[in-house]
């Protein structure tokens, strides 16, 4: 249901170490029904 939407933001960084590299990500989300949202990720590839 998009009627209970709020604003959304996030972002992330990548960092490239010879032949593999290391990510970090975050989100945001807010909306009417539940309390404001964080997310967060880490990625590895080798």
């Amino acid at each position: 249901n998009h009627d209970t939407k709020g604003m959304t933001a996030g972002g992330g960084v990548r960092v490239n170490m010879g032949g593999s590299a290391l990510s970090v990500d975050y989100a945001f989300g807010s909306n009417s029904v539940i309390e404001p949202t964080h997310q967060f990720g880490l990625n590895f590839e080798f």
